[in-house]
């Protein structure tokens, strides 16, 4: 929905940003508050603005609004201006609050004298949105109208009569967030510049290692592991748990506190909650271990191992339903958080599913940005907010 100055309809726009993440159309209802410019005198005047918005590019909307106003002064009351019209809007930076100008065209008609006169007009403002929650938004804007005096009435010999009208009211979206597109708090450049050229490193040596699990020697505490065996950033195994057999004796191979000689689901993930029995619980609970590669919804390789012990948790625990929901932080296009979050999200249930657990038990959402559990000002708080949340809930077989 932003767009950048005027001089970028003039530039060609990115085919694939429109693709990935374009903006729907959105409609507004204002209040008004007019100074309206009579030969001779100005007068006041209350009423509504309404407009609906068509995004033509990422960065490009055209609104097409009207406006009704009841005006008092010069000696008369009651009389009734209203028009419509066709801008241009142009977002000048993103974020909690986005600024944007506009301009345009249209027709002003009022009555002077009971008589009807119309004449065309010229317009200009800015204005702001405010977010609100995902597609609502506050929006306040100030717009000044040139109206070409056409004559008739008490016109007079004024050429050109300036209105100015100050909007405040609510804005929707059919779709995507208001606005989209562009990263938070910062301000659109006027021209795209051309990328640098990409560096090409220079050729290394390959990193040595010996027992081929992908993690080098250099960085692996585990250098004998046995070839197909998943292990961790430290080259040790992480599937013992998984695939290890209930023990006979006071152990705990899955480390939930329960020892394995009467562990009765011996496959529990670390950092869920289990009864006296070793099984999973009613809870909500943030496993750390499921992260994704940067900006994508594929699963890391420590994850999986993760999501493993889960599914088979669950097939064991057939009660056990779970609603999976993903979190990102604040960095970036609100949309794009809402749309990453929920890709997420659904790529923990496929796994899950793919590994047995029925369908009808697993609940994806994606809330992205919206349910911060730290601030996003720090990068300690950031990691935080990006998370995956597991709701556990437990229902008892009829």
């Amino acid at each position: 929905m932003k767009l950048r100055y005027a001089v970028m309809l003039l530039l060609p726009l990115s085919g694939t940003a429109w693709a990935d993440s374009a903006p729907a159309p959105y409609a507004a209802a204002l209040g008004s508050y007019l100074r309206a410019d009579y030969p001779g005198d100005t007068r006041n005047g209350y009423g509504l603005s309404g407009l609906y918005g068509l995004p033509l590019t990422p960065y490009v909307n055209l609104e097409l609004g009207g406006y009704a106003n009841r005006v008092t002064g010069g000696g008369r009351s009651g009389d009734t201006i209203f028009g419509g019209g066709a801008d241009l809007q142009a977002f000048i930076s993103d974020g909690a609050f986005s600024f944007f100008a506009l301009a345009g065209a249209g027709a002003n008609i009022d009555d002077v004298a009971h008589k009807l006169r119309a004449a065309p007009y010229l317009d200009g403002g800015v204005g702001m949105l405010n977010r609100l929650a995902p597609n609502l938004a506050l929006r306040s804007e100030v717009r000044y109208y040139a109206i070409f005096n056409t004559g008739g009435g008490d016109s007079g010999s004024k050429t050109v009569l300036g209105d100015s009208r100050i909007n405040l009211g609510l804005q929707y979206s059919f779709g995507q967030i208001i606005p989209v597109n562009y990263p938070v708090g910062r301000v659109l450049p006027l021209a795209t510049a051309a990328p640098a050229p990409a560096q090409v490193p220079a050729p290394t040596a390959p990193a040595i290692d010996t027992d081929g699990d992908g993690v080098p020697d250099s960085a692996d505490q585990c250098p004998q592991t046995p070839a197909d065996t998943r292990v961790d950033a430290t080259g040790c195994p992480l599937v013992a748990v998984a695939e290890a057999a209930p023990s006979t004796g006071n152990g705990d191979a899955d480390g939930d506190g329960v020892p394995d000689s009467r562990d009765k689901c011996p496959s529990t993930p670390k950092g869920l909650k289990v009864d006296a029995d070793g099984c999973i619980v009613e809870q909500t609970v943030v496993l750390r271990a499921i992260n994704f590669d940067t900006a994508s919804d594929h699963l890391t390789d420590e994850a999986k191992l993760t999501l493993d012990l889960l599914a088979r948790s669950m097939v064991l625990q057939k009660a056990l339903s779970i609603e999976i929901v993903g979190h990102t932080d604040s960095l970036g296009p609100q949309s794009l958080n809402l749309q990453l979050s929920q890709k997420r999200a659904n790529a923990v249930v496929d796994y899950l599913v793919a590994n047995g657990v029925e369908p009808s038990r697993l609940h994806a959402e994606g809330l992205g940005e919206f349910n911060p559990i730290a601030s996003n000002n720090s990068e300690a708080g950031r990691a935080k907010n990006r998370r995956v949340e597991f709701k556990v809930v437990s229902t008892p077989a009829k």
